[in-house]
């Protein structure tokens, strides 16, 4: 990957079902995936979390209506899904690639905290007693500890 494919800033803009990007120094706005630009019949809907893997030059989002996770290019292309079935609200999301994790909340009847390989394989439920709700996700990439709230 080329050091100015680094050089963005993204963000998910849940009311638009949209992911968009702008280069830091404030131009190149651009919208890399768009409501209603659908991948297997999904279309994007109701987006509430997004996570860069910076090595590999892929975005990963969540998107709760369709209770999916799913990945882009940091362009846009080759979308598709990478975690679905098991999930009722997925919502935060956090990944780590040099580990090749991808780690993210379900917010539905019964919380939880889960983690799978960036392909979506080797999925493991990491927390899912005493807990009432996960709001977000951060990973401490030093210590190598998840931390959630």
């Amino acid at each position: 990957m080329s050091y100015p494919e680094l050089d963005y800033l993204y963000w998910a803009d849940s009311d638009h079902g949209t992911v968009t990007r702008i280069k830091r120094d404030g131009t190149g706005r651009e919208v890399v995936v768009e409501h209603f630009e659908s991948t297997e019949s999904i279309p994007v809907d109701w987006l509430t979390g997004l996570a860069v893997d910076w090595i590999a030059g892929n975005i990963y989002w969540t998107d709760p209506k369709f209770s999916v996770i799913e990945t882009a290019r940091l362009n846009g292309s080759h979308r598709y899904v990478v975690v679905t079935g098991h999930m009722d609200r997925p919502t935060s999301i956090a990944v780590d690639p040099v580990a090749g994790y991808l780690f993210w909340s379900d917010a539905g009847k019964e919380p939880k905290l889960e983690r799978a390989r960036l392909d979506g394989t080797e999925r493991t439920v990491i927390v899912n007693e005493s807990i009432s709700s996960i709001n977000d996700i951060a990973l401490d990439y030093k210590v190598r500890e998840n931390c959630y709230c």
